[in-house]
């Protein structure tokens, strides 16, 4: 068994708070939309109750539309945009494996831009064959 202090494991894999910090910001953002939906929903009951119609904004909030963009960041809303970006990323790590200098470097980049290129498929087929935007 390799023994490793804590030192020498945050200096090799400093780079895994940023993920990390990124999947539990999106779980808290994934139960903040659902609770916003929920009381959006408890409004529109009682409004009904009372025989009075909904807001189309109200409406809009528990259908779960973020059209408010209340996160503060502007989200690709069509996967044409994954397509492109992933397309990009598989052609730096395409570049990168081939002008890398060790075989074990080339392979780690070959595999990301494989894999880089088959999700950047995946978003060109959705593109294509997939639902279109209302």
């Amino acid at each position: 068994m390799v023994e490793m202090s804590f030192d020498d494991l945050f200096v090799r894999f400093w780079w895994l708070i940023f993920p990390l910090f990124g999947m539990i910001w999106a779980f808290v953002e994934l139960t903040q939309s659902g609770r916003r939906s929920k009381q959006a929903m408890d409004v529109i009951k009682s409004l009904v109750e009372q025989g009075k119609d909904p807001p189309v904004e109200l409406l809009d909030i528990a259908a779960g539309d973020r059209s408010d963009n209340s996160s503060g960041w502007d989200r690709a809303q069509t996967p044409a945009a994954a397509v492109v970006v992933n397309t990009a990323l598989a052609v730096g790590f395409g570049l990168a494996s081939r002008f890398a200098n060790n075989s074990n470097t080339q392979e780690v980049f070959f595999v990301l831009a494989a894999v880089f290129g088959v999700i950047a498929l995946g978003f060109f087929f959705i593109a294509m064959f997939g639902p279109r935007p209302k």
